[in-house]
């Protein structure tokens, strides 16, 4: 009897032993490096006093590891290492001159690189938009327009827009978002709407924004979408019962076998 206990106290330690290395082994030795900017932020446009602003960035790259530059010199943009996360701060000049300007800021690391469009409104008359060929998915969905100008225009759409419904809001004479909700597209085929925006006082000067919605899917149709759905969600249930039922030792592969080991020393000890 003691034989076996001993045994058993000795194949229990190795079990342990087993899983505490499993365990270490799944946790990597070295993170996987992260350099990201959104989107939203890789086009920034500003009126013509001189304005600041704070972009965040996703990384776990060291401070020396990444660079930041920009190419003109009423641009300034440099790494912001002070807050709780990385981001980059940019400062820009007041614009003495008429014309709008523009800058690029270029965000250099052995991960990704990325640039940043910057553009400034002088004090000559001028609408920028800020994305102005926006992508929309067929399902439909909120729309963002931002608008920049320093001077009263009116909005002008395209014909057959009535599948982008404006969401009311108050109006701004320099930076302006304007919102809406996209129907779904029945359609399989894209669509687009183009949003015209006009100095009340000279319709030559205008800024457009192209929308355009993608096509719906074509490659498979309701029905088949709702059979592949629900086989889908058959296999999950099914791996999910057997991830409960399955002793989870069972789970390491290998050791199973000593699992099975371990049950017949319980019975050998209980015969004795």
């Amino acid at each position: 009897m003691k034989q076996y206990l001993f045994l058993l106290w000795g194949i229990t330690s190795l079990i342990f032993s087993s899983l505490f290395l499993a365990c270490s082994d799944d946790e990597p030795g070295d993170k996987t490096p992260v350099f990201t900017i959104k989107e939203e932020y890789l086009q920034q446009d500003f009126d013509q006093k001189q304005s600041s602003l704070v972009i965040p960035v996703e990384t776990n790259l060291a401070a020396d590891a990444w660079v930041v530059s920009s190419n003109q010199d009423w641009c300034v943009a440099a790494k912001d290492m002070s807050g709780s996360s990385p981001a980059v701060k940019v400062l820009v000049h007041a614009n003495e001159e008429p014309d709008v300007r523009s800058a690029e800021i270029t965000l250099k690391s052995s991960v990704q690189n990325y640039t940043i469009q910057v553009r400034q409104l002088g004090y000559g008359p001028a609408i920028l938009v800020k994305n102005p060929n926006p992508i929309i998915d067929a399902a439909g969905g909120p729309l963002s327009i931002i608008v920049t100008s320093n001077i009263e225009y009116t909005i002008e759409q395209s014909e057959n827009s009535d599948w982008i419904k404006t969401v009311p809001a108050t109006r701004a004479l320099t930076d302006k978002e304007y919102q809406y909700t996209v129907d779904a597209n029945p359609y399989y085929e894209t669509r687009t709407v183009t949003f015209t925006y006009i100095y009340t006082k000279d319709d030559k000067i205008r800024a457009l924004c192209s929308v355009t919605q993608n096509a719906k899917d074509s490659g498979v149709s309701d029905v088949e979408e709702k059979i592949v759905s629900t086989s889908r969600d058959k296999e999950s249930r099914t791996l999910l019962m057997a991830s409960l039922v399955e002793p989870p030792i069972i789970q390491f592969g290998i050791k199973r076998l000593i699992f099975l080991l371990l049950s017949n020393i319980f019975l050998m000890a209980q015969k004795t």
